[in-house]
């Protein structure tokens, strides 16, 4: 008898509930939650559609000043204190603050370790974090940009989670959907002397079309994700299933 596993995926969009109900269901499920890099890698594939509605994940993006007195931006495609269902509880309980007061207040101890662990990665060579100077954010262009611009934009590719991967979504994209744009919803919190502030990472679409150019700035890659919105989440799970063996 030989054994294979198997991927299942499925989609918790129940409409209209918080983030941390939509990941606890996923989770109880016995689901686990694609962070960005293996989400993006599921559409590269075609595991799901491009018109697929917007669908946030447990990656998030950290927006502080290190113990050195600098001004970054942290990108984490791992577990963190903020992305499990209680951690979203505690951090709504807390008060949320940053632009429109959607942002979670991270704790600076935990965002200092994660800043010391830049560039580290998994075993399949994955790098899982990523830490980018403020000011390059703040400079670069926030809204929608031309997808062949998108590669060049400092918040592709720690977004997506490394150069080729984000090549091939946009080769992805652009085969699926023609010449559309990318919309950068990266508007950067400011930096906070309290506690630097943290939102979640969240593949977006909607449908806006710029008459002038004749292109349909679609596709979302944000990062101002407002922690009181409801949330979805696409789960993984491994089923083993046994053949007999020739």
């Amino acid at each position: 008898m030989t054994h294979t596993n198997k991927e299942t995926m499925k989609i918790f969009n129940e409409r209209g509930i918080p983030i941390e109900q939509a990941l606890e269901n996923c989770l109880n499920a016995n689901y686990r939650p694609l962070f960005m890099p293996h989400l993006a890698d599921a559409r590269i594939n075609g595991q799901i559609p491009w018109d697929q509605k917007g669908i946030s994940t447990p990656s998030i993006r950290i927006t502080g000043q290190t113990k050195q007195g600098s001004q970054v931006v942290v990108y984490v495609h791992t577990p963190t204190s903020l992305a499990t269902p209680e951690g979203i509880k505690a951090a709504k309980q807390r008060g949320l603050s940053g632009w429109q007061d959607g942002a979670a207040r991270f704790p600076q101890e935990e965002f200092q370790s994660l800043v010391n662990q830049d560039g580290k990665t998994d075993v399949q060579s994955n790098r899982l974090i990523w830490v980018v100077d403020y000011n390059s954010l703040q400079k670069a262009p926030y809204g929608p940009i031309f997808y062949l611009d998108a590669l060049v934009h400092p918040h592709t590719i720690p977004f997506l989670g490394g150069q080729e991967r984000a090549e091939l979504y946009l080769a992805a994209l652009q085969k699926a959907e023609g010449p559309v744009g990318i919309d950068m919803s990266c508007r950067s919190d400011p930096i906070h002397h309290e506690s630097p502030l943290a939102r979640f990472l969240y593949l977006g679409y909607r449908e806006f079309i710029n008459h002038e150019l004749e292109v349909t700035w679609n596709h979302s890659l944000i990062a101002d994700f407002h922690l009181k919105r409801y949330g979805t989440f696409l789960g993984v799970r491994s089923t083993t299933t046994g053949e007999a063996s020739k």
